[in-house]
């Protein structure tokens, strides 16, 4: 017959937390009003929740509670406090290159865009099959309106 002996894992348990210790942040003065600004006053809803998981990490609890709290996973929290802590608040916004890539882009499209209306100002859908026939890129004739529309505010047409 064979037996099991059950032992426990880990032995930095504590009640809260059956993984292991929790990793306690320490945050000076500044990083804390940095955090409760962002947190009050940030622009994007990401930006005020990733704050408030720092804020409340360094309040003592577990990664498992500020997940159930702001309604992340473990891991996000996790790597959102060790930005905050590499990186100050700078750490806790959006790095570039996430998000789906624009089909026009201003830099790339705005002379093709501005020879394409100069040829034919009266028809949207004409200078948009000028554009998408030089470029070899396809946008919906709204993606096209919205592109003209952003590039009118800049200029006087």
């Amino acid at each position: 017959m064979i037996t099991f002996s059950l032992h426990k894992r880990y032995s930095n348990t504590n009640e809260n937390n059956k993984y292991g210790k929790i990793k306690q942040i320490h945050l000076s003065a500044e990083q804390t009003r940095v955090l409760e600004n962002g947190n009050k006053h940030g622009r994007a809803h990401f930006l005020r929740q990733r704050c408030q998981a720092v804020l409340l990490k360094a309040q003592g609890l577990s990664s498992r509670q500020i997940a159930t709290k702001v309604n992340l996973c473990q891991q996000s929290i996790n790597k959102w406090v060790d930005r905050f802590m590499a990186e100050c608040i700078e750490g806790l916004e959006n790095r570039p290159g996430q998000g789906a890539k624009p089909i026009i882009s201003r830099e790339a499209n705005e002379e093709t865009i501005r020879k394409a209306i100069e040829e034919d100002r009266q028809s949207v859908k004409a200078a948009k099959a000028a554009w998408e026939a030089s470029s070899g890129k396809k946008a919906s004739e709204e993606t096209y309106r919205r592109f003209l529309s952003a590039l009118a505010q800049n200029i006087n047409v």
